[in-house]
């Protein structure tokens, strides 16, 4: 709403927000948590690597199962896609 408020118009591919599956949500509570913590260089966010999954896997004592590890990269790479542009 923010972007078509100041450019006047809706970008195409700027959908209005659907309803996070809430079966979910601990997936993307554990990326916004890796995604708080990511480094960062001269050109900008780097990727989440699997060793910063892996620690954050044993410092928070949360099992994750190939496939939540898979989705968390699934996740990263749209945020670095849209980052980067």
């Amino acid at each position: 709403m923010q972007v078509k408020k100041q450019l006047g118009f809706a970008p195409e591919g700027l959908e209005p927000p659907v309803e996070f599956p809430d079966l979910l949500e601990y997936i993307w509570v554990a990326f916004l948590s890796l995604s708080r913590r990511r480094h960062a260089g001269f050109n900008g966010p780097q990727s989440i690597t699997p060793e910063q999954i892996l620690a954050w896997k044993t410092l928070h004592e949360f099992p994750l199962r190939p496939w939540e590890v898979e989705a968390l990269e699934a996740l990263d790479d749209i945020y670095m896609r849209v980052a980067y542009g």
